[in-house]
């Protein structure tokens, strides 16, 4: 025997010179490690910033007298107190920091300025092709309806959003810069594309108030804050919306609850993306907050995304693979999450909403729903897959 033939390479498959070849099974072992979904690490929160909720001005100033730098203030709308971005003393740790701020304002709610992050994912390049019947089925009911939406800047100049009854907002601190406009426009074009362009919508005649919440952070991505999402909450709490759709996911925040807790009290109707972790993540938010509508992706099989989330809180499944909407250089580009699943329902219930009934709007999409997987309601689908062309029914 050759003094080689019985030694092994570093692949324990294989003689050094020689690999037989992988069998069926080891290769669709392979195949499967490979499609497993990446749980992906929520951003950590903005370094010793923390947010004051609902501060009265003796409260401002206490807060002040243990050091904290005000680094943005602004008034609240739907409480009498104001909201405050701040960052704490060199040295001083979360934990200390918040127990100051206790301290100081014993009636605000107070968090750490954790941050969002929107999901942007284009689909193959060789796939874009075949797309265009995904939102063939607009939901021409919808008109004059106003939705609202929470997200990155939107670029109204865009073929499928020319003309279309859009208003947008930046809210962003001057220390901040501006966020990229591809996720936000992609959104945007999914609710009012207008029909015969690149990317038409799912409710073309309604009217879409955009609020721009985002900042490209110091990773070049971009994200918002616990501070400037509860901001654009609020201005939209006077917004006569008939839903707001949030295509964002993040951890669990007191104040973030808070806000969406006082929101939904008054009978607003919120729909968030419910997250691109995996099946098996922890729940992101504010998907998972009580009151809010919950929406996860399948693609045109119905088949779950393999990267959406799953949970007792999800309440609708929707289209959310390879779908075409507004892209680069004025033209459409495949898009996949939970994020563009979202705005199917928002533009179903905008829809619903101009119809009067007795029934609340979240039972009758649930009554839409075609039910899948498990019996009734279930952690993979909710209620069940809603159609856009549902909606005028």
């Amino acid at each position: 025997m050759a003094p080689w033939a019985g030694r092994r390479s570093r692949n324990a498959n294989c003689y050094l010179f020689y690999c037989p070849p992988r069998t069926r099974k080891v290769r669709a072992t392979a195949q499967r490690r490979r499609a497993a979904p990446a749980v992906a690490a929520a951003p950590p929160p903005l370094r010793r910033e923390f947010v004051a909720f609902d501060v009265t001005p003796d409260e401002r100033a206490a807060i002040a007298r243990q050091r904290f730098t005000v680094v943005a203030d602004g008034p609240l709308t739907t409480r009498p107190g104001r909201i405050l971005r701040l960052r704490s003393p060199e040295g001083m740790g979360q934990r200390t920091a918040l127990r100051h701020l206790s301290a100081a304002a014993p009636g605000a709610v107070l968090a750490r300025n954790d941050r969002y992050r929107s999901f942007l994912r284009p689909a193959a390049q060789q796939r874009r092709a075949m797309l265009g019947r995904t939102l063939s089925a607009a939901v021409g009911c919808a008109a004059g309806a106003t939705l609202a939406m929470i997200d990155t800047a939107v670029d109204p100049s865009h073929p499928a959003l020319s003309g279309a009854d859009v208003s947008t907002l930046a809210l962003r601190a001057p220390d901040r810069q501006p966020s990229a406009n591809r996720h936000g426009t992609a959104v945007a074009s999914m609710l009012i594309g207008k029909e015969g362009s690149p990317a038409p919508g799912l409710a073309p005649a309604a009217r879409l108030v955009a609020i721009d919440a985002f900042h490209r952070d110091s990773s070049g991505l971009d994200a918002t804050d616990a501070f400037d999402l509860v901001r654009a909450l609020d201005l939209l709490a006077n917004q006569q919306a008939a839903v707001i759709n949030l295509s964002l996911t993040g951890p669990d925040n007191p104040v973030l609850a808070r806000m969406i807790a006082v929101l939904v009290d008054a009978g607003r109707l919120i729909v968030a993306a419910a997250g691109n972790d995996g099946p098996r993540a922890r729940p992101l938010y504010p998907a998972a907050y009580p009151g809010v509508i919950a929406v996860t992706a399948v693609d045109e099989a119905g088949m779950p995304w393999r990267r959406a989330a799953r949970g007792e809180h999800i309440a609708f499944a929707a289209l959310g693979v390879d779908l075409a909407l507004a892209g680069r250089d004025g033209g459409a580009e495949a898009y996949t999450g939970t994020s563009f699943a979202a705005p199917t329902v928002s533009a179903m219930i905008a829809a619903k909403s101009l119809k009067v009934a007795e029934t609340p709007l979240r039972d009758r999409l649930a009554a839409l729903a075609q039910d899948r997987g498990e019996p009734g309601r279930d952690a993979v689908y909710g209620h069940g897959i809603v159609q856009p062309a549902d909606a005028c029914r």
